[in-house]
Formats: C-alpha cells, sequence, structure tokens
C-alpha cells in the first residue's frame, strides 16, 4: 500500500476528511472552496439522502494539455482515479467530454455499466465492492464549456 493511500486511509478514519483531498482545496481561494463543497454537498443530498436517479447539472472545461476542469477558471479540476475500473472509467470519461466538446450541439453518451469496481485479481479495498447501478452521463457542448448530467440506471433498467 501506497504512503499517500496509507496516511489518507489514516487521515479519515482519524480526523474525518481525507489529507490529499484537504491539500488540493487549501490551494484554492475561498470562493472556489465554497464553490466546489457546495456543489458536492448538493450531489450528495440528491444522490445519497434523496436517492435521486438524475444528478445536478454540471459542465466542465477542456484546456489544451487535456486537463479537465469543473469551473471557468480552470482552477477546479476535475480528478478521475486511474485505479477505479483499470483506468477504463478515467479514459471513457475524458474521451466522451472530448468527443462533445469537438461536437458543439451532438448529444453524447457515456454508459457505465454496473459490476465491479476494479479489474484487479485482489482489488484495492475502496474498489472491492462492486457498483450495482450503472451511470449513463449525457453531454453536450455549447461552444464554450461541456454540460452533463448522469442517470443512474438499476440492472432492471439496463434492456
Amino acid at each position: 500500500m501506497s504512503v499517500v493511500r496509507q496516511e489518507n486511509q489514516h487521515s479519515l478514519t482519524q480526523y474525518g476528511y481525507n489529507l490529499q483531498e484537504a491539500r488540493r482545496l487549501s490551494k484554492l481561494s475561498t470562493v472556489d472552496q465554497i464553490v466546489f463543497l457546495t456543489k458536492e454537498l448538493e450531489s450528495y443530498e440528491l444522490h445519497v439522502v434523496r436517492n435521486h436517479v438524475v444528478s445536478l447539472p454540471y459542465s466542465y472545461w477542456l484546456a489544451e494539455n487535456g486537463r479537465i476542469f469543473s469551473n471557468q477558471a480552470q482552477s477546479i479540476e476535475l480528478e478521475l482515479d486511474r485505479d477505479e475500473r483499470g483506468g477504463y472509467y478515467q479514459i471513457g470519461i475524458s474521451e466522451a467530454l472530448r468527443l462533445a466538446k469537438n461536437n458543439p450541439g451532438q448529444l453524447v453518451y457515456n454508459y457505465s455499466p454496473p459490476g465491479p469496481a476494479s479489474f484487479d485479481p485482489i482489488p484495492d479495498p475502496k474498489y472491492a465492492k462492486p457498483y450495482n447501478i450503472g451511470q449513463l452521463y449525457l453531454m453536450y457542448s455549447d461552444g464554450e464549456k461541456v454540460n452533463n448530467i448522469s442517470v443512474s440506471v438499476s440492472p432492471e433498467g439496463e434492456s
């Protein structure tokens, strides 16, 4: 287990926060911190507390170097875990956003099905539990940014 992973597990269980995420947020302005945390809380309430199947709308700005940001000032970078589903989740989201950006006004779909969260023979503990629902991402570019919502899809709804 990496030192960063051990440090994050320790800080989360001991203090109730992820040290790596706290360091990343501390580099943002107070306004960007508030915007980021407000969106995270709204998303948590909608998806976890209310069990709503449609996410809040999100917008993303893509930089020329391939980096993805969740604000126009490009100070809040979207973090996609390279370990989730063997990196395919990161590749899929990045490619779908790129396709949407390069095809303004066209709807781009990306589907992450239910199933294993890790393709490793012995998964990292944070990916040991499989996803029991899929996520259908609907994206389009308005020429400035890529707009996105996701819809939770149960196994019964897949067909």
